[in-house]
């Protein structure tokens, strides 16, 4: 099942590891389609700190609302007030 919604992009880094695998799997678990930003160029870095005022990954955007870090609640709560479905 496909859903609509807000656009979801989802920052990360390819040292991340846990906290952006776990991103990662909940959005696919949720079934949320999303763009992933892969922060390794001076202009993913300088849109993330416009973005987030921070440059640790992850960062969750949904629509207008911004996500720092994974914190698995936080992640359902901006996804279920955009109207995706868990």
């Amino acid at each position: 099942m496909t859903q609509s919604g807000p656009p979801v992009r989802l920052f990360t880094h390819p040292d991340c590891g846990e906290p952006c695998n776990d991103a990662k799997a909940l959005l696919a678990g949720r079934n949320v389609p999303f763009q992933e930003a892969i922060v390794g160029t001076n202009t993913a870095v300088e849109e993330l700190q416009k973005i987030s005022g921070d440059f640790r990954v992850p960062v969750l955007v949904v629509g207008q609302s911004v996500v720092r870090a994974f914190h698995e609640e936080s992640f359902h709560q901006a996804l279920d007030a955009a109207g995706y479905t868990r």
